[in-house]
């Protein structure tokens, strides 16, 4: 142990990773869906044990530095100490329920984004840890971590051809989830409705008013919520990243609820279908 040590304290100070360092092999977990269909696998990356030790280190100094300087969107529950997918759930639902108990609706747009771990920029990436100050030593080793990656799929020991990644975070490592996090954290700042998220997963809402009510102060409301989805929308263009808009949800809560139309990059959103189960 001593020795993987000082091995790992050595390519710190130079600020590289060895060959076997940058490569995985992948297996495909199956989510749900057409198990022919290989959209419906997550490719979860088996990656070098010593390399997940000195990702640990890493993670360990870049949530440090995260949490000391409050750098993270309060928005975020996915992946960070104390919350969760529970904390998500009662965030929103105290809120909807205030709503509904002034005899206001809430119109709630369920966003996915199409292989969302797969896609993130390298580029971009390095980009946003440079704008929340993690440069120097560690943000030129997360660089070597990310550059020339290569990998493979093994199915019942069958292995496929060798091939580069170009982009996205490595889904089965350590370092993954907190630099996700930090790509994905300005999101929040470019819409005014609230915003709730859990690493990908994101719900976007608004306060509408019940038809005939006599409420001048809402009046075109949902307007808002239109125009954030067309920013968010911007956001997903500008940073490489694109919404599974025939994923993406809307749903009208609350007696008298005009049930507004809502669209996305074009395309309206649908309504959940009575066997689809949502987050609520």
């Amino acid at each position: 142990m001593r020795t993987t040590m000082q091995h790992i304290q050595r390519l710190n100070a130079i600020r590289e990773t060895p060959e076997d360092w940058r490569r995985a092999n992948v297996t495909p977990i199956f989510k749900k869906g057409d198990r022919n269909d290989p959209a419906n696998y997550r490719p979860v990356s088996l990656t070098s044990q010593v390399c997940k030790v000195m990702e640990s280190i890493v993670k360990e100094r870049v949530f440090d530095h995260l949490k000391s300087n409050n750098l993270l969107s309060e928005e975020q529950h996915g992946f960070r100490e104390g919350r969760s997918c529970l904390s998500n759930l009662l965030t929103t639902l105290e809120d909807w329920t205030n709503i509904l108990d002034d005899k206001d609706c809430v119109d709630v747009a369920y966003l996915d984004f199409r292989k969302a771990f797969d896609l993130v920029s390298h580029k971009h990436l390095l980009l946003k840890l440079q704008k929340h100050g993690i440069n120097g030593q560690i943000g030129q080793w997360i660089q070597a971590f990310l550059e020339n990656r290569k990998q493979k799929v093994i199915i019942r020991g069958v292995e496929s051809d060798e091939l580069d990644v170009l982009s996205g975070v490595p889904q089965g490592s350590v370092l993954g989830p907190i630099l996700f996090l930090i790509f994905i954290n300005d999101l929040p700042k470019c819409v005014d409705c609230p915003v709730c998220l859990f690493a990908d997963d994101s719900k976007i809402y608004c306060r509408v008013p019940r038809m005939n009510s006599n409420k001048p102060e809402l009046e075109g409301a949902h307007e808002k919520l239109q125009n954030d989805l067309h920013e968010l929308q911007n956001w997903a263009t500008k940073w490489k990243m694109s919404f599974n808009v025939a994923k993406c949800k809307i749903m009208h809560i609350g007696y008298g609820n005009a049930k507004n139309e809502y669209s996305l990059n074009g395309q309206v959103l649908a309504k959940p279908l009575k066997k689809e189960t949502l987050e609520f």
